[in-house]
């Protein structure tokens, strides 16, 4: 048990990390290499495992969703220096009807994909409900982070959604035939 509470709080802390942009060219890649070698850590010797986990992550993480991490608690302009808006961000805008949570779960969904249908597939089916569910637990931490603090709330919901990604991958390891 010892081994899988240091997978979870090491998640929260490479999520962190990726979001924290500290360290220049290292961004969203490095964080899915580091993800993977926890995952590796943890699966080991099942590697293809611990590489589908690295590649699930970085699916995830390469999304953009500054647009509505603040849960509408700022101005729609908030820290925009342009008027460009990616495709991406004008179809979660319009599938989100204008609230920041509906877009956030959408794109939380989506980034979710792969990794449902992995499991889905060699998990059983049940394990499709991934997506879903992820995409409210990390509306949720933002949530969280907006009420605890008001001055670092997306660093907070940062490190709860990679302890949510942690979880999922010690209840894969325990829950699923690995």
């Amino acid at each position: 048990m010892i081994i899988e509470a240091v997978i979870i709080a090491a998640s929260g802390a490479v999520n962190r990390f990726r979001g924290s942009g500290l360290v220049e060219g290292f961004g969203k890649g490095g964080a899915a290499i580091m993800f993977g070698g926890l995952a590796l850590w943890l699966f080991w010797p099942n590697w293809p495992w611990a590489v589908a986990a690295g590649i699930c992550y970085l699916f995830w993480a390469i999304w953009g969703w500054g647009r509505w991490f603040d849960l509408e608690r700022l101005p729609e302009d908030w820290n925009r220096t342009d008027g460009d808006i990616s495709t991406f961000d004008m179809i979660i805008n319009t599938l989100g009807l204008g609230n920041d949570y509906l877009a956030l779960f959408i794109r939380h969904a989506w980034g979710m994909v792969p990794a449902g249908l992995l499991l889905g597939w060699f998990c059983g089916p049940a394990w499709l409900q991934v997506i879903p569910a992820f995409a409210v637990a990390a509306v949720g931490c933002y949530e969280i982070g907006w009420r605890i603090t008001d001055k670092r709330p997306i660093e907070v919901a940062e490190v709860l959604v990679g302890l949510v990604w942690g979880i999922l991958l010690v209840s894969v390891f325990h829950l699923c035939e690995v």
